[in-house]
């Protein structure tokens, strides 16, 4: 552990990166485990530790500054972990909570008709909150088990209701086992109303209809996203009664290149 703790410190980003989180996840695991104090300071405290990141990688809407829904729950996944060994260490991590409450409570507002979520900038396409977030994260259900018992936000209850109700969802992940709280016996669908959400530069447009048929339009017109941004703002994404009829595609991998090219690109 010692070595793969030493290995880290020496590859740091030193910057507002969603692998930082990584390394930071992982350095605090080590510092805990072996109660090292400088690691623990390092991975929480330090000029690119947990604070750092949470205060100044989410904006002010909640949604990682990147502005891909992937890679939003690829680094709010290191920073649920990081809260936990913590929360097992001494019981809290009181002044994450309201950021990280909105990081969760962001994606199910910009809950796609399908239960998708937008794959704007480098965001693989198949990002769901019915389903797996990607990038090799806990699946939807799982990180928002943890999410509901944490801040009992009945959103989280519905979003978890909607994944168990498929038949191949069974209710026994370790999050489940760890954090599931008996969920509310009527469930009513959240009221997913049109959203503004202008530090991330993105307005959702929807009708009146249940989730399932809902017409909706996504305006795309915030900042860049770096490393992971898509030069392509303006761009419209459109579902129609439900269906994805002008959908954004996302990325389709790195190592393909139409990926920098047609893929980054509005129409």
């Amino acid at each position: 552990l010692r070595p793969a703790a030493d290995h880290l410190m020496s590859e740091r980003f030193l910057e507002i990166h969603n692998i930082e989180c990584w390394h930071n996840a992982a350095i605090a695991a080590v510092g805990l485990s072996l109660d090292e104090q400088a690691w623990q300071e390092e991975a929480l405290e330090g000029d690119f530790g947990f604070w750092r990141q949470l205060r100044d990688g989410v904006d002010d809407d909640g949604l990682w500054w990147e502005g891909s829904s992937s890679y939003h729950f690829y680094a709010l996944a290191a920073l649920v972990a990081l809260a936990q060994m913590w929360e097992c260490a001494d019981d809290s991590l009181p002044d994450a909570e309201p950021r990280m409450q909105r990081m969760f409570a962001v994606a199910v507002e910009l809950m796609q008709p399908d239960g998708k979520l937008p794959a704007t900038n480098d965001c693989w396409f198949s990002t769901s909150l019915l389903g797996e977030v990607c990038h090799g994260v806990p699946a939807a259900a799982d990180l928002y088990e943890v999410a509901y018992a944490w801040f009992g936000d009945r959103r989280f209850a519905w979003i978890l209701r909607q994944n168990y109700a498929a038949p191949a969802r069974r209710r026994d992940s370790i999050e489940a086992l760890l954090y599931g709280v008996d969920l509310p016996a009527t469930d009513p669908a959240p009221d997913l109303a049109a959203c503004c959400l202008p530090a991330a530069g993105l307005t959702l447009l929807r009708s009146c209809a249940p989730p399932s048929d809902q017409t909706s339009l996504l305006l795309k017109y915030g900042p860049h996203g770096g490393g992971h941004g898509h030069p392509d703002k303006l761009s419209l994404f459109f579902y129609l009664n439900g269906h994805a009829t002008s959908p954004d595609l996302g990325t389709p991998g790195y190592g393909i290149p139409l990926n920098d090219s047609w893929f980054r690109q509005t129409l």
